[in-house]
């Protein structure tokens, strides 16, 4: 087994011969003085990190080589595409590393037993890090950029909510009243959303039907109380995961759950590369929403067909934990809807454990233009008439197929269109007035709308003028 003393000497030439070492170190460097280790490193792409030896327990020697990637806001959504990193590409994967309360380090890193690594490896490792380096860098900004915006929206909705429960304050000698009020809160919420008319309604049916569940048992009466484990089927955009979350405050008013808190996952967090990792993964997260909702999107990728696939022990151990954690946890699951109804036949457990279905629609060409204009006011913005009737003709471009991303669409039109809104302010040298938050008819990709529409026509017509029309 080769001693950290050596690793340091022979790891430490195979990096300088590969990447720009600094503090440098020559070949007769005394052995018996300070090693300049952790080596700070530059890659040929300029790329910079840090190489670390380690010792275990054991006594094995590691080399850990890590390279700063972007310091952001903590979130789940960060924790989940770290996680989605994993296996993504070779000799790379991405950890976090706490900064302070509220901010993470993202870092692209992978490890070697010193005693094995070669210099093809090294190389390797470092051209993973030019590689990912930067792309990692920006698909992390646009993400805490996509989260703060709607935390903002979050806020503003919870803003809405609060006045009267404020002003009146609590009032302990009407505790029916308050338990009223407390269930309102979360299901007005749920009203505000834009449309979702059928969603809605169910899920005010699921929560009266609790209520009286409860009031029975107060009352020594048996009580018919359905599973509180759902299924949401639609197409993305369509307001799972935020329906998701009022599911989880609504179930703590009516005292289902003792937190409410949701906790998302996708396959990736779940599911292990060999025998035995999936269960340890999957426990892990529904132990991390014990007495709240575990969120489980796109679900159906739990249940592939193959025999070498471990999505059906992720399955097998959320069936099993839901059944001996009754009244601790509620399950959803989510995906696009012809999917999750084989996703539910795949294992006979599955559909007795979930009674209720929600079936998500996609939102009509008006109450997208709702939610992109409720999102422009949420972020001081205003559009005129025209800008207005763009933004609905824009909309009406779209082709609805499968898979139609309704909000997210609608999200991505509202960065496409800041982003231009700031490009003329820029270029026209404005820095205050009106200007800055009028968005107008020129800064909407129209374009490509009216090309989209014309492209849409032609083929409709070259189908009535096909082969066999007279």
């Amino acid at each position: 087994m080769i001693e950290i003393i050596e690793a340091e000497e022979r790891i430490g030439k195979i990096f300088l011969e590969v990447a720009d070492v600094s503090p440098a170190f020559d070949d007769d460097y005394d052995t018996e003085d300070l090693a300049p280790w952790p080596l700070s490193y530059l890659t040929k792409g300029e790329v910079e990190g840090t190489a670390t030896l380690y010792e275990r327990f054991n006594g094995t020697v590691v080399l850990r080589i890590d390279s700063d990637v972007i310091t952001v806001t903590d979130s789940p959504e960060v924790r989940k595409w770290v996680t989605s990193r994993t296996g993504w590409m070779p000799f790379v994967q991405a950890r976090l590393e706490t900064v302070d309360g509220s901010r993470v380090k993202v870092i692209a890193t992978h490890s070697f037993l010193a005693d094995e690594v070669t210099r093809s490896e090294i190389e390797q490792v470092l051209g993973s890090f030019d590689f990912v380096v930067d792309k990692w860098s920006e698909a992390l900004v646009r993400l805490e950029m996509d989260a703060e915006m709607e935390a903002r929206t979050e806020s503003v909705r919870r803003r809405s909510e609060r006045p009267k429960e404020v002003q009146e304050g609590p009032d302990a000698s009407a505790t029916a009243d308050d338990e009223k009020e407390s269930v309102r809160t979360p299901l007005g919420g749920l009203d505000e959303m834009v449309g979702l008319a059928p969603v809605k309604n169910l899920v005010k049916q699921i929560t009266n039907v609790q209520k009286v569940a409860r009031v029975r048992r107060r009352n020594g009466l048996n009580a018919v109380s359905p599973s509180p484990h759902l299924v949401f089927t639609g197409n993305p955009g369509t307001g799972k995961t935020t329906v998701a979350r009022h599911i989880g405050r609504i179930y703590k008013q009516l005292g289902l759950l003792s937190s409410g808190h949701v906790v998302e996952v996708d396959r990736s967090q779940l599911v292990g590369g060999y025998i035995g990792q999936t269960a340890i993964k999957t426990r892990e997260a529904l132990d991390s929403a014990r007495g709240g909702v575990l969120f489980v999107d796109e679900a159906y990728s739990l249940a592939r067909d193959h025999a070498n696939d471990y999505g059906h022990e992720a399955i097998e151990t959320i069936l099993a934990y839901m059944e001996n954690n009754r009244g601790n946890i509620v399950v959803v699951v989510a995906g696009y809807p012809n999917e999750m109804k084989t996703f539910m036949a795949m294992n006979p457990g599955l559909a007795s454990r979930f009674d209720y279905s929600l079936q998500f629609p996609d939102y009509s060409n008006d109450e997208l233009s709702v939610i992109f204009e409720r999102l422009a006011n949420e972020f001081d913005y205003q559009l005129d008439d025209v800008a207005r009737d763009a933004l609905k003709m824009i909309v009406s471009s779209w082709e609805r197929e499968h898979g139609f991303g309704n909000a997210r669409e609608v999200r991505r039109l509202f960065n496409e269109v800041v982003a231009t809104h700031g490009a003329w302010l820029i270029e026209q040298g404005i820095t205050s007035g009106d200007a800055l938050r009028q968005l107008t008819s020129v800064h909407f990709p129209v374009g490509e709308a009216l090309a989209a529409v014309g492209a849409r026509e032609r083929d409709a017509q070259n189908n009535i003028g096909g082969p066999g029309y007279l």
